[in-house]
Parts: C-alpha cells; structure tokens; sequence
C-alpha cells in the first residue's frame, strides 16, 4: 500500500486539468466559470479563484472545447485548441510483419498544435482498438501531455505503440511484437489555430 509521502509525490508532479464543470473541494460545487481564463477575477469565485492561483503548466477547457495552457503566473493563459481553429484529418493503412516498426503519421509541431490518433490494429480474426490525444507546448518544439484509451479488443494483439514529440515532429510508430502480420488503420486529427 502507498504511503502517505508516496502519495504526496503522486499528487504534486500530477497535471492539473481543469473544466468548466470541475467539481470543486469542500462540496462548494462546480467550477462554474466558462470563459476566458485570462478574464478571471479571483474575488468573484471560488471557481475563478482556483483559475487564478492553479500552478503554472494546468490547462483549461471551455464548454466550447477551447483548450487552455497556463503559460506564466498569476494569470497568463494561451490557447491551445478550439472552436477557433480548424483541423485536418488523414487515414494511415500499412500491414507491419513481425518484429516491424512502422511510422503511421509524422506531423508538424510548428504549425499543428494537438493531435488525436484513432487506432484499429487486426490480425488473423483478433481486433484491438485505441485513441491516444497529444499537446504540445505551443512553440513547436515539444509535446507537453499525452492521453491514452483504451477502447477494447475482441483478443488482444501484441503490439506497441509510441507518440513521441522529436525535434519538431510528432511521430506516431507502431511495433508488431506478433508472428504474424499485423494490418494497422490509424486515424488522425490534427488541430491548429488560424
């Protein structure tokens, strides 16, 4: 069982992601804010206060799907994604033989600035199925989150997968750890603001 210190570790080096439907603590409701972050006044609400003072590196979602980055304290917010920005979307198809390493997608961090991959890997009769979300930090040269799902399989396939932000890209690899081929469909949506 995890000690109280292992737990204060834990809870420290987490990412703060933050909604307009958070729950607050102390059963003092929800967040109830939805709009600019940068607009908040920390004396209005709790849920405005909490925007005001959360750690630097949180983010931010609007009902709207705009996603903010808190870039610098007290109160300096970027936006990452959203109903301002547009998106494009591309279908990868690629049959990987055993103990094969294939890219599925390399994007552009300079000018795309979050990612959703949809993954549907066969082989034989077995079908596993995944989405993984990605964000960079907003300078194109990192990636500052990674989100995993599972989605289900019917019977697992021995694969790995990696999202690694490289240099400037964002590469999407998939590894068939299998005997037989693998047929990988990979799906993704990348996002940038205009």
């Amino acid at each position: 069982m995890a000690s109280i210190a292992d737990n204060a570790f834990e809870i420290e080096r987490r990412l703060i992601n933050l909604k307009f439907n958070t729950n607050m603590p102390a059963g003092a409701g929800v967040l109830g804010y939805d709009g600019d972050p940068n607009a908040v006044n920390p004396s209005n609400s709790p849920g405005e206060e909490l925007i005001y003072y959360v750690a630097q590196g949180a983010t931010f979602m609007q009902s709207s799907g705009n996603l903010w980055f808190k870039e610098a304290l007290p109160n300096t917010w970027v936006i990452l994604s959203g109903s301002g920005g547009t998106s494009n979307t591309s279908l990868a198809i690629e049959t990987i033989p055993p103990g094969g390493v294939v890219t599925m997608h390399t994007l552009d961090l300079s000018s795309n600035q979050s990612f959703d991959f949809s993954s549907e890997i066969r082989m034989l009769n077995n079908i596993s199925f995944s989405k993984y979300s990605a964000v960079t930090d907003g300078t194109g040269s990192s990636m500052i989150w990674n989100e995993y799902s599972f989605l289900g399989d019917i019977i697992n396939v021995d694969i790995d997968i990696s999202v690694d932000g490289t240099g400037s890209n964002c590469l999407f690899r998939i590894t068939n750890n299998e005997t037989n081929d693998v047929t990988a469909r990979v799906k993704v949506a990348a996002y940038y603001e205009l």
